[in-house]
């Protein structure tokens, strides 16, 4: 598996937080446009088998890129800690938590002890990130209030009283963003969907691409030897970065995850707006541990939406396997 990094900078706002299945979708309609149905049936066959996997977007902070911050074991912090933390009263104390709770990303330095079994538990990751959580103030979005037309329901136009609304939209704070996008097939990825992403940059991909949302350039396109261990080495245990579907090969009972809902649309640009069946959803950083198979399969699926069209909907995890002995992608 070769993994790939795709810088971009944003050149317009967002409706919302760009997950893994909305760059996907907007990937497939790209390669459909340029190569075909054929070759796009291809890419799903491969991203069902887990031979094509791709991230939900994360921010450049700094300089430096920052993954979700994994969702590990809850255990609370000691006196102990609260000294090594120099929290001195219960407020400080109490702050400290709430924005621990709030951080969304952290360097991969630090992911990377998770990854390698030297940090287990949310109290041991709160020590690691202390001088990220108390000096932060850089946050990879902000909430702008951005008007809007009016349309009159009847006539279908502004010209009955042209009054405004404000709308919630997402404006881009980050130096830049990524996503990882890898593949068994390296010639696919250069061939195939570095082209179709560079088609994307005036299409864009979210929300509201019509009235310009979501455009962004490309910047920098990079392999990701360090990250592609964590994704070749394949043990039980795993860190996902896209929002991935249940499937029945996750130990639920003993992995720690946060479920969310999604009900998306086909994209109205090529279809009449057809509304997809609600979704639960694994949320990105769960720490998933996986049932006893051989060879280790990674989870998650791409789902069928519905019976007489092919329409899909991405939830397959990227993973990045926590360190563990294993030979040949199976387990001993």
């Amino acid at each position: 598996m070769k993994v790939y990094s795709c810088e971009l900078e944003f050149r317009s706002y967002l409706t919302t937080p760009v997950p893994s299945y909305t760059l996907f979708g907007a990937l497939c309609w790209s390669v459909r446009f340029l190569f075909g149905q054929e070759k796009l049936n291809e890419v799903l066959q491969l991203s069902n088998r887990g031979e094509i996997l791709i991230s939900s977007l994360m921010p450049v902070l700094n300089g430096r890129k920052q993954f979700f911050k994994p969702i590990l074991e809850p255990k609370p912090l000691t006196e102990e800690d609260r000294e090594k933390l120099r929290l001195g009263d219960n407020t400080q104390f109490r702050s400290f938590l709430k924005k621990f709770k709030k951080l969304e990303f952290i360097p991969f330095k630090i992911l990377k002890k998770v990854l390698d079994g030297q940090v287990t538990s949310d109290r041991e990751l709160a020590l690691e990130v202390k001088d990220i959580v108390k000096n932060t103030n850089n946050r990879p979005y902000t909430t702008l209030s951005i008007p809007h037309a009016n349309i009159n329901r009847i006539t279908g136009s502004t010209s009955e009283g042209g009054t405004l609304y404000f709308g919630e939209t997402l404006g881009a704070t980050a130096d830049r963003y990524f996503f990882l996008i890898g593949a068994k097939d390296e010639n696919l990825i250069l061939d195939i969907i570095k082209p179709a992403l560079k088609l994307l940059e005036d299409w864009g991909f979210g929300g509201n691409r019509s009235i310009g949302f979501g455009s962004f350039k490309l910047k920098r396109w990079c392999r990701e030897l360090e990250v592609e261990t964590y994704v070749q080495n394949r043990s039980s245990t795993l860190i996902t970065l896209s929002k991935t579907l249940p499937t029945k090969n996750i130990e639920f009972e003993k992995s720690f995850y946060q479920i969310e809902t999604f009900r998306g649309t086909v994209d109205s640009g090529f279809f009449n707006r057809l509304w997809k069946d609600k979704t639960l959803y694994i949320k990105e950083g769960s720490y998933l541990i996986l049932k006893e198979n051989e060879p280790v399969e990674i989870p998650g699926k791409l789902w069928k939406v519905f019976n007489d069209l092919n329409v899909y909907q991405h939830g397959k995890a990227f993973p990045l396997f926590v360190k563990g002995a294993v030979k040949d992608g199976k387990r001993p």
